[in-house]
Formats: C-alpha cells, sequence, structure tokens
C-alpha cells in the first residue's frame, strides 16, 4: 500500500531509454501487455508550467513548487486539488472553490473526499472541452503517466493560448484578411491565430514562406527564424537559418526566442 501511495517501485513510472534523437523517454509496460512512453522533456516541462500557474495559489502551498526533475508530477494530482486549481485559473466559474475537500491540518482526505474532488474536476475538464476519453479519478489516484499527461497537455495548451483573443490582443485585427470583418476572426480558433500571426511576420520580411499547422510545417525552424527576427533584429538574426543540420538550427532559433 506505501508503494503504491508514495510510487518508491521504480518501475511505477517506465524504465529510462534513450531514443535515436538522443532524447530521454520512458516506456512504461501495463497489465494488459500494451507499451506506453512519455518523453522526460514533457514531464518536465510540464511541471514547469503547473507550478508557474498555481504558484500564488493558498492552496497548494504543500505541493507547489514541485520538483521537476523526478515524477513529483504524477503523485501532486491524487488528491484532485491540483486539477481542479488549474482549471479554476482557466475559468473561475468552472468549479465553486468551495465545493472542494480540504484536508484538515494534520490529517488526510479519505479516499471518498478524494474521488470527489477529482470527479469534480473531471467534469469541470470536460464542459471546458478537455478530451477525457477512458479518463476517470481512479487513473490520477492510481498515477498512471500518459494519462495524467494527455489531460494536463490540453489543460495547458488552454492556459498558453487564452490571450489569443480579440478582447485581450485587439492588435489581432491586423491579422484580417481583406474583405474579413470582425466577426470572421472571432471565429478563429487560437490555433489559427497563430498561423496567420507567423504568415503576418514572413509577408513582412518579404519571404515567400509560409505554414499551415503548428507542428510539421515549422519542424525546419525557417519561418519562425523570419518570425524572431521581425519581433528584434539586434536579438535575433537569420545567422544559422541555413544551417544543414536541422538540430543546430532549431537550437539558434531557441538561442534566438
Amino acid at each position: 500500500m506505501m508503494i503504491g501511495m508514495k510510487g518508491t517501485d521504480s518501475g511505477q513510472f517506465g524504465n529510462i531509454m534513450t531514443g535515436k534523437d538522443g532524447k530521454e523517454f520512458s516506456q512504461i509496460d501495463n497489465q494488459h501487455g500494451g507499451t506506453h512512453t512519455y518523453s522526460i522533456e514533457e514531464r518536465t516541462t510540464f511541471a514547469r508550467s503547473v507550478n508557474l500557474i498555481l504558484k500564488d495559489d493558498a492552496d497548494c502551498n504543500e505541493r507547489i513548487p514541485m520538483n521537476v526533475e523526478d515524477d513529483t508530477l504524477f503523485h501532486v494530482f491524487d488528491d484532485g486539488i491540483l486539477l481542479c486549481k488549474l482549471l479554476i485559473a482557466l475559468d473561475k466559474e468552472c468549479i465553486d472553490s468551495r465545493a472542494l475537500n480540504r484536508p484538515e491540518s494534520g490529517k488526510v482526505m479519505n479516499v471518498y473526499q478524494i474521488k470527489e474532488n477529482l470527479q469534480m474536476g473531471i467534469a469541470a475538464a470536460k464542459g471546458l472541452g478537455v478530451k477525457m476519453i477512458g479518463v476517470d479519478s481512479r487513473d490520477f489516484i492510481d498515477k498512471v503517466p500518459h494519462m495524467i499527461l494527455g489531460c494536463l497537455w490540453q489543460i495547458i495548451r488552454m492556459h498558453v493560448s487564452k490571450s489569443i483573443s480579440l478582447k485581450d490582443t485587439p492588435e489581432i485585427m491586423r491579422l484580417a484578411n481583406e474583405g474579413e470583418e470582425l466577426t470572421d476572426l472571432l471565429k478563429l480558433t487560437p490555433e489559427q491565430l497563430l498561423v496567420r500571426w507567423i504568415n503576418y511576420h514572413c509577408a513582412k520580411a518579404g519571404v515567400e514562406k509560409r505554414v499551415k499547422n503548428l507542428g510539421k510545417d515549422l519542424s525546419d525552424s525557417e519561418a519562425l527564424f523570419y518570425v524572431l527576427n521581425q519581433l528584434d533584429k539586434d536579438k535575433c538574426s537569420l545567422e544559422g537559418i541555413d544551417d544543414s543540420d536541422l538540430i543546430n538550427r532549431a537550437a539558434k532559433n531557441i538561442s534566438n526566442s
């Protein structure tokens, strides 16, 4: 029982392996014979993001900031408080924080209180558009990595793109195509607005480069080189944009960023 609660079983979160690209990932074999993997960088990045979002929340003081270099991320969500708080930070109306069960001084919550918190968080997440297919409170209590990471990825992406709206960034009107009005831009998702923003700066740079998505089309770093150069030519030169080694090119791009 203690191993289950504390996660001291070294195999609980998989075996650390190194991929062909030199990046570390963890591979987990589940009880049904399936295999799941997750990137160590992904786990670390999510932990940093959660620390940043909840750093001023008094209800999270005992768990935030968490250690971002180990598996702490999978432990801090096991009572539902952090999950609910992440969602409240996204939308204050999605959960009444007064309904949250909190541990009394010197005591721990029982399993029923924990499940209530988690079920409340999962319901609120679904209401905000987070896809929670096959996810239930047990996955957080048992600390199932790929289920927790899949949920967090969507919530953190919503936090990151939250300010990409006409309300918070009225300058987005510059991204309207000829003949478009305000109502047309309001129909676009944050991802679609970001694609337009990248192409806007590529056009300002006088190059033909354009992107259609935020994945494969950015993998050669070229478009982002032009964007960063347009934002600050002194700090972000185009040096390295023609490097044939895409890893070196991406590293220079990250340095500019």
